[in-house]
């Protein structure tokens, strides 16, 4: 029931990036509009929420392997492992992902020089942040699939 369950979990959550992908177009019109931040410097808004999603696919199916392994040896230890380490990755930037990124910069009526200075900076440190956390959860996700014997069909691919 476990197996199943997380399973399901993971399935869910990929739908909810699919839904959430409406958020993020309106989070990004937002921030253009109110804090005049370029569309291609919120890119990394949709490639973070690309990856979630990429990973809860690859986390759902792997629950169904974990379910076919062997109780007990060291391929199960490092298979769960690694499995945990994508999912703590993976839900850590979904919820950054989720923020709320108006209530960190400057109200519109609030445009002095030094506030729209330290918007900027606080916006390119959250970027950068999120780009980093999105690069890692990827790394984390290549481990996993290089390591399971058919990770390739979980990521979409065939060999």
């Amino acid at each position: 029931m476990f197996y199943f369950e997380r399973f399901m979990q993971h399935d869910r959550g990929m739908k909810i990036t699919t839904r959430e992908e409406l958020d993020v177009e309106k989070r990004v019109q937002t921030l253009h509009d109110n804090h005049g931040f370029e569309i291609i410097e919120l890119q990394f808004l949709y490639d973070a929420l690309k990856q979630v999603r990429a990973c809860r696919r690859v986390l759902k199916w792997t629950y169904v392997y974990g379910y076919y392994l062997e109780d007990t040896g060291p391929e199960k230890n490092l298979f769960e492992h690694l499995q945990r380490n994508l999912e703590e990755k993976t839900d850590s930037l979904h919820e950054l992902l989720e923020r709320d990124f108006e209530a960190l910069f400057a109200s519109g009526s609030d445009q002095t020089v030094a506030n729209v200075s330290d918007s900027r900076d606080k916006f390119m440190a959250l970027r950068s942040h999120i780009t980093n956390f999105t690069n890692v959860t990827s790394k984390f996700l290549t481990q996993i699939l290089k390591d399971i014997p058919f990770g390739d069909n979980l990521n979409g691919r065939t060999s």
